[in-house]
């Protein structure tokens, strides 16, 4: 049998504490919000190709890691970044942000997605408060 007093400070402490902060599922400060933001028009950027665009959310240091490592700023032609999805966000420090996107890739004669992986990309805030690419981790492959 449920303890009514149990249930009772469930809705009336718990519930709106869930509800207010969405379920809390994930990180929501504004760092975060505004790091995830940089990585969506870094990746919308790579998902139209266009490597000008690309470059600028990123630094010097992830440029050479992208021109040195097996990385690929704009990856193949065929096949092609197909789309991406933002799948962690945590903020580490005051001015750093770790972003885990997986990019799938796909042929272009297919219907299917042939594949993707994971980037771990960590973005430095700027002194103007914008957030840039840092560094980036390919991790691993997902079926």
């Amino acid at each position: 049998m449920k303890s009514p007093i149990l249930h009772t400070l469930f809705l009336g402490i718990c519930l709106p504490f869930v509800i207010l902060c969405g379920g809390c599922a994930g990180p929501s400060s504004d760092d975060v919000v505004r790091a995830r933001r940089t990585v969506d028009d870094f990746m919308r950027a790579r998902m139209q190709r266009n490597a000008e665009l690309a470059r600028g959310y990123v630094n010097e240091y992830a440029r050479a890691q992208y021109a040195r490592d097996s990385f690929m700023l704009l990856g193949t032609s065929n096949p092609y970044f197909a789309r991406y999805e933002i799948i962690d966000a945590e903020e580490l420090d005051a001015d750093r942000v770790r972003v885990d996107v997986q990019i799938f890739e796909q042929y272009s004669d297919a219907d299917e997605y042939s594949g993707s992986f994971v980037e771990k990309l960590m973005l430095v805030r700027r002194s103007d408060g914008r957030y840039m690419v840092d560094s980036v981790e390919k991790t691993r492959a997902v079926d």
